[in-house]
């Protein structure tokens, strides 16, 4: 629990892109925002919805094994 920080307040946020408005007004990537504003590192990968959404040829594939 000492490494967790927690970002706090209202953030505003892009309903289409998801960006998010910092302190000084400016719009930045989500991932940008949190890198620079908390300890938190982030890593990618695609949530299953995003998967069958982007690959869904390759989800066949595998659900037919």
């Amino acid at each position: 629990m000492d490494e967790v920080t927690t970002l706090q307040g209202m953030l505003p946020i892009c309903t289409n892109c998801k960006d998010i408005r910092d302190d000084e007004g400016l719009w930045k990537q989500i991932e940008a925002y949190i890198s620079k504003d908390s300890d938190a590192e982030l890593t990618q990968g695609l949530c299953p919805d995003c998967t069958r959404e982007l690959y869904p040829d390759l989800v066949e594939n595998f659900s037919q094994d």
